[in-house]
């Protein structure tokens, strides 16, 4: 974010935590690679959250609460309107 030296995707992550963090209920977190999947999955991970992962070629506890995954893998819950809960998408490229 401008001014406090932070990318700008953090203050959209900020406001999703805080969000989450009151919401409880099941979401889904898209963003646009498996890299950075990866990186919110070890990041709300450590703070013991219980999470899971689904990208091209990694699916791990489904059934969390919330799913950091690649938009690619959530094309057909979009399409067929099967989201459950809170569905944020990070990024579009």
């Amino acid at each position: 974010m401008a001014g406090r030296g932070g990318r700008a995707h953090e203050g959209r992550t900020f406001v999703f935590e805080l969000f989450f963090s009151q919401y409880g209920g099941r979401a889904t977190y898209t963003v646009p690679t498996r890299a950075l999947a990866n990186d919110k999955y070890a990041q709300w991970k450590s703070k013991n959250w219980r999470v899971g992962i689904s990208t091209g070629d990694r699916l791990e506890n489904p059934d969390a609460p919330l799913i950091v995954a690649t938009l690619e893998t959530q094309r057909q819950n979009i399409l067929s309107g099967k989201i459950n809960g809170l569905f944020v998408i990070d990024e579009y490229q």
